[in-house]
């Protein structure tokens, strides 16, 4: 519920490398008595009257952590910030540390404007004009950087809505907070955290941080349940001053961006990550800062094979998710008026922004809920559609970029797009794999037919060994999205019994200390909720981001289970009650892995079973004395492992300025001994063939294996 989205501005193996078109630094002031570096300031410090070091030091002892908010007065219409800042005001801020984790820091405020605080942690501010090494920040770029965010917050706001602010209601509030919540800490301006973030691994190789944003801080500080021994308490981003010179363009493209997942939070808190990233980069080209989002596109032109809406972080990513808000933009938002220095097309992400319709389905959603009076701006051929509609010619654009043919759906007017080609031969290589919603694209010429083969079914979690048995049954599943919180739930009276126990099975593969799942039990009804000590079964009693709301309990289940385990919880505490039984999942944003899963579920009391049958799951009737619910739309599901794969490969045969599309689907196969096989044929013509492969298996996330041929 409570993490961080960062932007990652580049990755290499041996070394970081900023791979988008970063200004140069501000060129230092230099005092009427020469350039002085930084030893001889840490010498002489001491003389300048700006640095008041006789007074830092009796702040710090006197202790500057801001208190934690009332009860009474937590984010509440009407409320007044606890603290008015002025420049020169220090007090600590928790950060988040890729490698070193949460650790509290002293800050200074360098600059203030009329909708921010610019800080900048106190080892790393220079109050005076000195050449700067790399890391530290100038009073200079403090107020460039205060100046910059004024322009960027009024941008902002306008495309995409409004920040969790003292002066207006929450759109649409996230679990935990208060039913009359506006913002944390009463104060409509935002804080801005400057100070070195140490460098990530991703993927095994070492990347930066350029900056982030953590709905953390917007709870209440505290180790309660929805609480964060870790929150400020307070809206505010935290960039990175080792990699970043406040001022320029690329520090103010990354506050643009990430100023949106601060607007996403207010208006739809639990929006899927893909969708928030993407978005957040649109954020960064609509106040002209694109260069940030140049690298993002050429990663992802290299590598086309990516989930779309399975987030893991890489650069990739970024670029992928998008180019899809920009195609969807572009196509079906108004038409650009040349008159103005609006970006009209751009005027449709704000009813994405707010719509509460997560994912796919909130673009479905946009789509359909667009004012008649736009659609009859756009092209006829866009003014009805669907996610999969888009999702067909988005892929398509990618690699052909063809605007001027047919009703311009396979290019972008706007842009130049051009994703790796992944063959030519008439035949794809051998053990050739596809994620769902990623692509592989092969061009080839001369008169044929085509012949096509599907791996089906598909994992919907991983089946690799140790996990779910894809020739197993069907088992209670948990889901998996962001800002998640879904359970699984049953009654059952304990009022004979002396020493009950629930028996279970289970498996997971969860977000190590970031997502957790517990076990819970209700005396009331559903009313209040215990969590259970699951030590024995997955459960921590560690807490390294304050995520694991059941750490004195031990038990947040958390990690890797290697493979199906058994539990058995004592439940002798609740003998002689009647109780409600709940497994619960709980994500935060950015990262989900594939969940936890319960099967083989018994109550009993010695040999006694307390319910008369072991719930397996296996037919829906037996698993209709469970609730399967969740806090959003998104709920614990009965699945099997395996589902039917949805391959999609389209046959583009391009003339000119003509493209013929073919689209097959699942219903152009026949289910085989090994899976899928095509039933119509592909047609290559004598002009340029494209072939594009793809899958749209809703939840799977694995690749699966595929063919084709050509027959000349």
């Amino acid at each position: 519920m409570k993490r961080l989205l960062s932007l990652l501005l580049s990755v290499a193996c041996t070394s970081l490398v900023l791979t988008t078109a970063a200004s140069a630094s501000p060129a230092p002031v230099e005092p009427s008595g020469g350039v002085l570096d930084y030893n001889d300031y840490l010498l002489g410090h001491l003389s300048y009257p700006a640095v008041e070091q006789a007074e830092r030091f009796v702040a710090k002892q006197e202790g500057t952590s801001r208190p934690a908010a009332s009860d009474a007065t937590y984010g509440k219409e009407g409320c007044e910030p606890e603290t008015t800042y002025e420049v020169g005001d220090q007090r600590s801020f928790w950060v988040s540390q890729q490698q070193l984790g949460n650790l509290e820091e002293d800050f200074t405020l360098a600059a203030k404007s009329e909708h921010g605080y610019v800080w900048v942690q106190d080892e790393f501010y220079i109050p005076i004009p000195v050449e700067l090494p790399q890391g530290f920040v100038s009073q200079a770029e403090a107020e460039a950087a205060a100046e910059d965010w004024d322009a960027i917050y009024d941008t902002d706001r306008a495309y995409f809505g409004r920040e969790p602010n003292p002066k207006y209601d929450a759109v649409n509030l996230a679990p935990g907070l208060p039913a009359d919540w506006r913002d944390a800490d009463c104060d409509p301006r935002v804080h801005i955290l400057n100070f070195p973030i140490d460098a990530p691994v991703v993927n095994g190789a070492l990347g930066y941080v350029a900056g982030y944003f953590s709905s953390e801080h917007e709870y209440p500080n505290g180790t309660g349940e929805h609480e964060s021994p870790f929150s400020n308490e307070g809206e505010m981003f935290f960039m990175n001053s080792m990699f970043l010179n406040p001022g320029n363009d690329t520090y103010a493209g990354v506050l643009a961006h990430e100023f949106f997942h601060m607007i996403q939070f207010s208006n739809d808190y639990n929006e899927e990550t893909w969708v928030n990233e993407g978005m957040a980069d649109i954020a960064a080209v609509v106040n002209g800062f694109g260069d940030i989002v140049d690298g993002h596109i050429s990663a992802y032109e290299d590598e086309p094979d990516q989930h779309l809406m399975d987030w893991t972080g890489v650069v990739d990513d970024y670029g992928q998710a998008f180019l899809f808000f920009d195609y969807l933009f572009n196509h079906y938002g108004a038409p650009e008026d040349e008159s103005t220095e609006k970006l009209e097309a751009y005027g449709l992400a704000k009813l994405l922004t707010r719509t509460k319709a997560d994912g796919a389905k909130g673009v479905t959603k946009v789509i359909n809920t667009r004012k008649k009076g736009l659609k009859k701006k756009v092209h006829k051929y866009y003014r009805k559609g669907n996610f999969g509609k888009v999702y067909k010619d988005y892929i398509v654009a990618n690699y052909l970029d063809m605007p001027e043919a047919n009703a311009g759906q396979y290019g972008y007017a706007n842009r130049d797009v051009s994703v790796a080609q992944t063959g030519t031969e008439d035949s794809s290589p051998e053990d050739s794999t596809v994620f769902p919603y990623g692509a592989d694209y092969y061009e080839v010429t001369g008169d044929g037919t085509m012949d096509a083969t599907a791996e089906d079914p598909v994992a919907i979690i991983p089946a690799t060994e140790g996990q779910p048995e894809p020739a197993g049954g069907y088992f209670a599943w948990s889901n998996r999205a962001d800002e998640m919180i879904t359970f699984l739930e049953r009654s059952a009276n304990l009022s004979a019994t002396t020493a009950p126990s629930l028996q279970f099975k289970y498996w997971h593969q969860i977000e190590a200390d970031w997502d957790y799942a517990y076990v819970r039990i209700s005396t009331d009804q559903g009313n209040t909720w215990e969590f259970q000590n699951t030590s024995a079964c997955g459960g921590v009693a560690t807490d390294p981001n304050g995520n694991n709301r059941a750490v004195t309990e031990s038990g947040g289940i958390t990690g890797d289970s290697d493979g199906w385990q058994e539990c058995a919880l004592d439940l002798t505490p609740y003998a002689g009650q009647k109780v409600v039984i709940r497994y619960e999942y709980d994500t935060d944003q950015a990262v989900t892995e594939p969940g936890y899963v319960v099967d083989d579920v018994a109550l009993v009391d010695g040999d006694t079973k307390i319910w008369k049958k072991t719930t397996n799951f296996e037919t829906a009737k037996r698993a209709k004395a469970w609730t399967f619910g969740g806090d959003g739309l998104i709920k614990w599901l009965r699945i099997q492992p395996l589902a039917k794969n949805q391959p999609l490969i389209i046959v583009l045969r391009v003339s000119g300025n003509n493209v013929k599309r073919q689209v097959l689907t699942r219903k152009a196969f026949a289910k085989v001994a090994e899976g899928l096989a095509l039933e119509q044929k592909g047609s290559v013509g004598d002009e340029k063939t494209v072939i594009v492969v793809s899958g749209t298996t809703p939840i799977a996330t694995t690749p699966f294996g595929y063919s084709y041929n050509i027959v000349r």
